[in-house]
This record gives structure tokens, C-alpha cells and sequence, in this order.
């Protein structure tokens, strides 16, 4: 979930009659229906039939139970695990409070990796910026200057553009 434009990004597992379907879901905007409401009360949900609900499933339009739980790390909405069946009352109390805690596991996780990503990316920047500082060092005129600025461009040089101007 994208928290500043509240677009969903994501994948969707499907099973069909007797094959299973992986479907790539990007810029949905969730502002109506059972995810929005996860997301904005920050709460799972469970539905024994979804078609007694005002809210209508938003994968299956044969869903008749419905389990969707929060994705959520600290203070942020990473997104929702909806989960689905063809069957009135498939979920439990116990299937709710487990697949909240598998959310809360892989928020988490998601978290961490991005961050991980994203620490990754800004060493990789400062080394860059380091080796063009020391190439600066030995440089004594200005068509010097020139080529290590050039042979820069492609690295450092954006950065530091995206970063200052």
C-alpha cells in the first residue's frame, strides 16, 4: 500500500476449479469495500457469508467467506492478506487470530527488507561519493577536472543533482 496516494500494489493468488492463478494487481485504489475498511480501522475482518454483507469481495465474485487482516508495522499500513472461500462459514476464530499474526509477521518482515534495500542503496551512493572525491584529489588542470567529472556523471553526479539542485 502506497500510504500518500492510497493505491494497493500487490499479488493475488487464485485457485480456480482445479488450477491456481498468480495475478499481478498494481495502482488499485482501495477506498470502498472490506480492505479499505482493514485499513483504515487497522482490524481484521471476518465475513461467515460475505453476500449478506453490504461490502463485496474484491477478487472472487463467487466468495461466500471472507478473512482479511491488516499488514501493519508500527505505524504504517503495509497492506492486507485477503483471503477467500466458496464455502459459507470456512473461517474461524482461530483461522482470524492466526492470519492476523501472519500479517503482523510479514509487515515486519517487508519493513525490514526495505530498509535493508534502501540502506543498501545509500552505501552504495557514499562509496561512489568517495571515489569521486579521491579521483578529485590527483587532478592538477582543468580538462582533469573535465574527465573525472564526466567519467562521474553516470554515477555520482545524478545523485547528487536529485539530492541538491
Amino acid at each position: 500500500l502506497d500510504e500518500t496516494t492510497g493505491l494497493l500494489n500487490g499479488r493475488v493468488f487464485m485457485q480456480s476449479d482445479e488450477d491456481y492463478e498468480l495475478l499481478d494487481i498494481s495502482d488499485v485504489l482501495i477506498d470502498v469495500g472490506v480492505v479499505s475498511d482493514v485499513l483504515k480501522k487497522r482490524k481484521p475482518r471476518r465475513f461467515v457469508d460475505i453476500r449478506r454483507s453490504p461490502q463485496e469481495p474484491i477478487v472472487d465474485s463467487l466468495a461466500r467467506s471472507l478473512l482479511c487482516a491488516p499488514m501493519i508495522a508500527g505505524e504504517h499500513n503495509i497492506g492486507v492478506i485477503n483471503v477467500e472461500s466458496r464455502n459459507v462459514g470456512a473461517f474461524t476464530e482461530g483461522d482470524e487470530r492466526f492470519l492476523t499474526s501472519l500479517a503482523g509477521q510479514l509487515a515486519t518482515a517487508i519493513t525490514r527488507v526495505r530498509f535493508l534495500n534502501a540502506e543498501h542503496s545509500r552505501r552504495k551512493e557514499m562509496e561512489e561519493l568517495v571515489e569521486f572525491t579521491r579521483s578529485l584529489r590527483n587532478v592538477e588542470t582543468i580538462p582533469e577536472i573535465e574527465e573525472v567529472t564526466a567519467a562521474a556523471h553516470s554515477g555520482i553526479l545524478p545523485w547528487l543533482a536529485s539530492r541538491y539542485i
